[in-house]
């Protein structure tokens, strides 16, 4: 039953994003073909790697390489116009990496596959104020005290303009940020990382992938080895966690919003709640997030 529900969900997705981009004459053409692509999916396929092979058949269709160009243009002048008052929230706060990573994980509302997530400045307020489902700041700054290396793997654009904060709060000195190879919904790009000013504070990399999220068989070596090298691994956003959550490594830190009901009743949270959980305290649920 909770494949069929996320499998419902993740066509419905599949359909807005061919209303909104192909021509209305093919809409009905391109439904039926893509959408019977993703039904020959094996039953437990991450639906992150659904969406990214969904999308590579929309582009093989319609010619339109990338149809998230001005959803990432938009989250970032969104937020750009945030930051001096975050500036001042992180420069205030009586716990500046606390602040920092709340900010940043409002930012992972940003996401057009979860339209009903609310606005960055409602997260903002919400996360500030309130307690998260769960919350391993304590362990996180242990971590990152004696910390040399960090992973920080990215998510969506307008999000990595306050990841830059987060970042700058971790402050481990030889910082490594991920961002997708290819377009993948509006998940971060290299110019959207440099248009943050993440390039001044950190070593910016793509990891050769199209998926929203991060299967370490598919991304490049370099991606893999950090991974198992790192002292700390910040691993950013919703399509992340759902393809890394059997991961148990010590330093590594899901930090995101709850968005769909399977991710939130897999971990016994309220939908949008707020996380920043320590993997090896993840809760073992035993549920599976694929389609």
């Amino acid at each position: 039953m909770e494949r069929s529900r996320c499998r419902d969900c993740f066509e419905a997705g599949i359909v807005k994003l061919i209303r909104r981009h192909a021509p209305p004459e093919r809409h009905d053409e391109l439904i039926e073909r893509i959408v019977e692509h993703v039904r020959e999916l094996p039953d437990g396929t991450p639906a992150p790697l659904g969406s990214a092979l969904a999308l590579e058949r929309f582009s093989e269709l319609t010619g339109i390489a990338d149809p998230f160009i001005e959803d990432r243009r938009h989250g970032n002048e969104l937020v750009r116009a945030e930051l001096p008052e975050m500036e001042k929230r992180i420069a205030k706060a009586a716990d500046p990496l606390a602040a920092a990573a709340r900010i940043a994980m409002a930012g992972n509302v940003l996401d057009i596959a979860a339209p009903h997530a609310g606005t960055f400045q409602e997260a903002v307020e919400r996360l500030g104020k309130g307690t998260l489902a769960f919350d391993h700041i304590e362990e996180l700054r242990e971590r990152v005290a004696g910390a040399r290396s960090l992973l920080y793997l990215a998510d969506n654009a307008g999000e990595i303009m306050v990841d830059r904060f987060f970042v700058e709060q971790l402050g481990v000195p030889d910082t490594t940020l991920v961002v997708r190879g290819r377009p993948a919904w509006n998940d971060a790009l290299l110019p959207d990382a440099e248009a943050a000013g993440l390039g001044e504070i950190a070593r910016l990399i793509d990891n050769g992938d199209g998926v929203p999220g991060t299967i370490l068989e598919r991304v490049r070596p370099e991606v893999r080895q950090r991974f198992a090298e790192a002292d700390v691994v910040i691993s950013k956003g919703q399509g992340n966690y759902e393809t890394l959550n059997h991961e148990r490594r010590p330093g590594l830190f899901f930090v995101f919003v709850a968005k769909c009901d399977m991710v939130s009743d897999a971990l016994g949270v309220p939908l949008g709640s707020g996380i920043l959980l320590h993997a090896p305290e993840h809760p073992n649920t035993g549920a599976s997030l694929g389609l």
